[in-house]
């Protein structure tokens, strides 16, 4: 028999619990304006051996008793405008995140929180079965070298919106077997090593918006360029060298999204068939330019006014897809 919730009236004011939830979860205890003492109060009603999501919003913690969730079977957590800096020993002294308990925990959400550092002891003992983190938007300013080298099974990893850099290859698992989604947005790192993306052959989607990028040399993304569904650099000061033009060689569709060049004042882009063909004009940077349609029998233009297709007027995005 599935795992059902203890009756609401049982439960904190502030505290609400769900049932039959799918997606691996048997129950979902989630808590808004709490207060520590009911958040304890709350789970001493959930049954210990349930497949247990706990949300956790709009609470005043800054620190939260490391083991806080021991004897329950937690498999999705989120604290988020909680405050949190850290979880901390029962003695209530500051410590590192310590969830290497929770030995079936897949995804963490740490979002809009005020953790400045994340050393490497924040995830050195895993869990390994973390799948999932975000730790969006927290204002986290210094990243320790091996901060995430410990999550071998890491399939998305969301750092977007903090102010840290550089960033280090080794951060990261190696290899990184299955990390699929990496989203780098909003950091002060101007510089992207050139083995970062080294041993990940899941990679799909990586996002380095607002960081300050100048170049995209190919010695960097080659490893994964094939692989890449999707490469957003819009808001960095991009300059249209010769790092930029195997991009525009390559073979590959990857969609590309960039929305200025330092040394061009216009991006012209024709769409055929799924493909953009791109010409840099009126700038210093001259690339080769790709403006022969295919021959195919079948084809047919998705739209055929290069100006409109230049920028989408909604998201202020140029899309650029390698000509594959």
């Amino acid at each position: 028999m599935s795992a059902t919730c203890p009756d609401s009236s049982k439960l904190p004011f502030s505290c609400q619990c769900f049932d039959f939830i799918g997606g691996g979860v048997e129950i979902e205890l989630a808590c808004s304006g709490a207060s520590l003492e009911e958040l304890i109060e709350a789970l001493q009603f959930i049954d210990s051996s349930a497949r247990l999501q706990v949300q956790l919003n709009r609470m005043s913690l800054q620190t939260l008793p490391s083991r806080i969730f021991v004897g329950w079977n937690v498999v999705k957590l989120e604290i988020a405008e909680c405050d949190l800096v850290s979880l901390a020993e029962q003695t209530d002294q500051p410590s590192k995140l310590d969830l290497s308990h929770l030995r079936r925990l897949r995804e963490l959400d740490l979002s809009f929180n005020a953790i400045t550092e994340l050393s490497n002891d924040w995830f050195s003992r895993g869990p390994d079965t973390l799948s999932d983190l975000v730790l969006s938007n927290n204002g986290i300013e210094k990243l320790g070298d091996w901060a995430f080298a410990n999550l071998i099974n890491i399939r998305l990893l969301w750092l977007d919106g903090n102010r840290f850099g550089p960033i280090k290859r080794s951060m990261l698992p190696n290899p990184a077997l299955w990390l699929e989604n990496l989203q780098l947005d909003n950091n002060a790192f101007s510089f992207v090593p050139e083995d970062m993306f080294s041993k990940m052959p899941a990679l799909t989607d990586i996002s380095l918006v607002n960081n300050g990028i100048l170049h995209l040399p190919e010695t960097t993304y080659e490893s994964i360029w094939s692989q890449l569904m999707t490469f957003d650099i819009r808001e960095n000061p991009i300059e249209c060298d010769s790092h930029i033009e195997w991009i525009i060689e390559a073979e590959s569709d990857v969609d590309v999204s960039v929305d200025k060049f330092t040394s061009v004042a216009r991006v012209g882009v024709r769409v055929a068939h799924g493909t953009l063909f791109k010409t840099l004009e009126e700038g210093p940077c001259r690339l080769k330019s790709h403006d022969i349609l295919p021959d195919r029998p079948n084809y047919r233009p998705i739209r055929t006014d290069w100006q409109q297709a230049t920028v989408d007027s909604r998201r202020q995005r140029v899309f650029f897809r390698s000509q594959g």
